[in-house]
C-alpha cells in the first residue's frame, strides 16, 4: 500500500485556491443558472420525511466506506425497526436547522485514478471523502426538495446549456 502524505492534495487545492481572487471579480456563477427570485419564490422550510419516503431513499444508497457505522447492509436487515427512528433523526435535524457533527465526518482515503497506473506515484491517486450513510440520505432528501422547488418556481434559465448544480 502506498504511504501517502497530503502534500499532493494540498498542492492541488492551493493551486485551485490561487485562482479564486481572479474569479471573484467575475459575475457570480449562480447568476448564469438562476433567474432573480420573485416575492413568492421562498423556501421557508423543508417538508418532514415520512416512512415511505425514507424507505425509498434508503433503498438505492450504497455504502461508501467500511468505516461507516451505519452501513447499508445493517440498515437493510433492520430497516423495519429503525426506519421511524431515521425519520425522527432527519426531521429533527431539519426542524432545528442542526446537522450533527458526526454526519459531517469523513475519512479521507486515496483511490487510484485509473487501473494499471503506477501505485508508487502519489499523483496517480485522487482523494475520496465518503460521508456517513445517514448523511447521504439527508442530502438526497434535501436535494429532492430543492430541485422540486427550483423547478416549480421556474427559477432555472431557459437558455441554460450546462447541467444545473447538484
Amino acid at each position: 500500500m502506498l504511504q501517502c502524505d497530503s502534500s499532493v492534495f494540498y498542492d492541488k487545492v492551493a493551486s485551485i485556491d490561487s485562482n479564486f481572487p481572479k474569479m471573484a471579480r467575475a459575475a457570480p456563477c449562480y447568476s448564469l443558472w438562476f433567474q432573480p427570485l420573485s416575492d413568492d419564490a421562498e423556501l421557508g422550510s423543508f417538508k418532514a420525511i415520512e416512512l415511505t419516503e425514507m424507505l425509498s431513499l434508503v433503498e438505492p444508497v450504497k455504502s461508501s466506506s467500511a468505516d461507516d457505522p451505519t452501513a447499508p447492509e445493517i440498515l437493510e436487515r433492520g430497516m423495519s425497526v429503525i426506519a421511524l427512528l431515521l425519520c425522527d433523526l432527519l426531521n429533527s435535524s431539519l426542524e432545528t436547522v442542526r446537522f450533527p457533527r458526526r454526519w459531517k465526518h469523513a475519512m479521507v482515503m486515496t483511490l487510484l485514478k485509473k487501473p494499471g497506473l503506477d501505485t508508487s506515484k502519489r499523483e496517480n491517486f485522487r482523494p475520496l471523502s465518503p460521508l456517513p450513510f445517514i448523511s447521504r440520505v439527508a442530502e438526497k432528501w434535501v436535494n429532492q426538495q430543492l430541485a422540486g422547488f427550483i423547478e416549480t418556481k421556474d427559477l432555472l434559465l431557459k437558455t441554460q446549456c450546462d447541467p444545473p448544480p447538484p
